[in-house]
């Protein structure tokens, strides 16, 4: 298993941890694990670190990403309202996804107003 952190997005706004499953295991949809209100991506007590290292295992690429203005992410420099926000920043993390693993599904998950 394999982990990086990366910012993405159209200023590099973004921030994220990237869990790889193991080269050969046969394609699954990508998961996007959304902070948990102001909590940043390792989640409450560090769920999401676990849960993306065994759903990594299992064979699937996570990623658990702040949100706009959480955590690492910088606030949005075009200042949409946060329901707005929250959908471009899914988008560009699925965007990222297909380019970084080349997923063409997504799981999106999380806790709270992230979800």
């Amino acid at each position: 298993m394999k982990e990086q952190v990366f910012r993405f997005g159209p200023a590099d706004d973004l921030v994220g941890v990237l869990t790889l499953p193991e080269p050969g295991q046969p394609p699954r949809p990508a998961v996007i694990l959304f902070n948990a209100g102001l909590t940043h991506r390792v989640g409450p007590s560090r769920l999401y670190v676990k849960l993306a290292r065994r759903l990594a295992a299992q064979g699937h690429a996570v990623l658990r990403l702040d949100l706009s203005g959480v955590g690492d992410s910088n606030p949005r420099v075009d200042h949409l309202p946060f329901e707005m926000s929250v959908v471009a920043d899914s988008r560009e993390a699925m965007q990222t996804l297909s380019e970084r693993t080349g997923a063409t599904s997504y799981v999106l998950m999380g806790h709270c107003s992230g979800a």
